[in-house]
């Protein structure tokens, strides 16, 4: 568990400007207000939360009983999946290539996956460009838990941020923050703690603006940070869940061992037996009465198990309308399986939040994209968005196709546009990634260029010669003059390819 430090020991820190105080005092106080709940959400999310008894129907001897429930797992994860982030897309070629090898460099497609997901479970995911010691640009990208944001409405953006770089364990596992970096529009300022004493370095950044940028889950005009998956009604619904499980547990032990009642026994008929043994014995001898009569053994009914089922099933229905998601992903199965038209439609309703989700994500990918040029460059952010090289970012179709069903659809569309099946696009649409695209244009390239040059060659070697037979031209320029002009031609045509 982390523990929260005084923001007036961090904004007294020594070196630290006077000008900065109230800032990193507000950043710091932002922060510590919103980690109880942030972390709180996060035992939803890892499965850690406790059972909440009603005090009705759970032993005092169960209450321990370990009983876990995954739907704020499955609320987040299951959009996560839906959501690959797949790149970007520049109009300028070397912009392209640089930014390219920035991203592969980061490794910024899996850092997308955990943004997303903390993103998804805590409200926002705040990403930070930075160079490294060598000057090439970097991103990473931290959790609201460990961030504290303050929003400038005015310019509808960041007006600056901190958050938690390193922690340190004290006594009884407890973990503080020993590292905390404050961000401005021209300084980065790391604030660390030695031996109990704070003090602050500035380093100046360049861009121009706050290089950070919260990936926010539907923002609002009144929330610009969004809000959590994790909500109130989906904690709630858990929490339901959780006793259901406890309480089906235990009505499925009574079920099992159904009491049982003997009558008409003088003293104790257990003397020289337990009980556990006589009910799983397979002969139970039991003597008469003093008056000759024979005890009366018996059984009370089984307590059903269709009340807990269908108060599961319909905490399943209710989940899934919080959360859009598919009510069998919450364990409700239902023995006919549906079409897969049935399937799609049922799943609309996340298939248009991961839409939304992708397009609030690649907005603000985009800008993360110019700062990295910018970073990379060793100039401001608007510099690089005034030369409108078009920085796009690209996802997969959030509705996950199936391969036949992309290959149809892009083949009758390179049916009708000539050139379509050349083009990146066409194997973006058949659902193959950055990697494999980048492969298969480098194979038609090569493919398209051994083509041309054959044609070429075999143009020039259709001349008869004088004989009647045709002679193949040099393409190393040597010998007559057809000769060094098919050298030529070979040349230009390799370097249109190359192209």
């Amino acid at each position: 568990m982390t523990e929260t430090v005084s923001p007036v020991q961090i904004a007294q820190a020594r070196g630290l400007r006077e000008q900065d105080r109230a800032l990193v005092l507000r950043l710091v106080d932002e922060w510590r207000v919103h980690v109880t709940r942030n972390e709180l959400r996060h035992t939803y999310y890892t499965m850690h939360n406790k059972l909440i008894d009603l005090g009705i129907s759970v032993p005092p001897e169960l209450k321990n009983l370990n009983a876990a429930c995954g739907w704020g797992k499955k609320c987040v994860d299951v959009m996560v999946e839906h959501s690959k982030f797949d790149g970007f897309t520049v109009a300028d070629p070397e912009a392209q290539r640089e930014l390219d090898a920035i991203v592969r460099d980061c490794k910024m497609r899996p850092k997308y996956r955990k943004a997303a997901t903390s993103a998804l479970e805590q409200c926002f995911a705040l990403w930070f460009v930075s160079r490294d010691e060598a000057g090439r640009a970097r991103v990473n990208a931290y959790p609201a838990n460990v961030c504290g944001v303050t929003w400038d409405y005015a310019k509808d953006d960041i007006e600056a941020a901190c958050f938690v770089v390193s922690l340190k364990t004290l006594q009884g596992g407890y973990t503080v923050p020993n590292w905390i970096n404050v961000v401005t529009d021209e300084y980065l300022i790391r604030i660390k703690e030695q031996d109990g004493v704070w003090a602050a370095e500035y380093e100046p950044h360049g861009l121009g603006r706050v290089p950070c940028f919260a990936m926010a889950y539907e923002p609002t005009l009144h929330r610009p940070l969004g809000t959590s998956r994790i909500t109130r009604e989906v904690m709630g619904y858990i929490d339901s869940a959780v006793r259901a499980n406890v309480n089906e547990e235990i009505a499925s032990a009574f079920a099992a061992s159904a009491q049982k009642y003997l009558l008409g026994t003088d003293g104790d008929p257990f003397e020289n037996i337990t009980k556990w043994q006589a009910f799983i014995g397979n002969i139970f001898n039991i003597d008469k009465d003093e008056d000759g009569d024979v005890p009366t053994f018996g059984q009370l009914p089984q307590p059903s198990m269709q009340p807990l089922s269908d108060h599961w099933r319909l905490l399943c229905g209710r989940m899934s309308a919080a959360t859009g998601i598919h009510v069998s992903q919450f364990g409700q199965v239902h023995d006919n399986p549906a079409s897969s038209d049935a399937i799609y439609a049922e799943n609309e309703p996340l298939i248009l939040k991961v839409k939304d989700w992708n397009e609030d994500a690649g907005s603000v990918l985009s800008d993360v994209a110019i700062a990295l040029l910018a970073t990379n460059r060793g100039v401001s952010f608007d510099a690089i968005r005034a030369e409108n090289i078009g920085v796009e970012s690209r996802f997969r179709n959030p509705s996950m196709p199936t391969l036949a069903q992309q290959t149809d659809s892009s083949v009758k569309i390179a049916a009708m546009v000539d050139g379509f099946s050349m083009t990146e696009t066409f194997w973006e649409m058949n659902g193959f990634g950055a990697e494999e695209r980048s492969r298969i244009m480098r194979e038609l390239r090569r493919v398209q260029g051994d083509r041309l040059l054959m044609q070429l060659i075999g143009g020039m070697s259709g001349e008869d010669t004088e004989g009647g037979a045709a002679t193949l031209p040099s393409v190393t320029g040597q010998g007559d003059q057809g000769s060094g002009n098919s050298g030529v031609n070979v040349g230009r045509a390799m370097d249109e390819v190359e192209s």
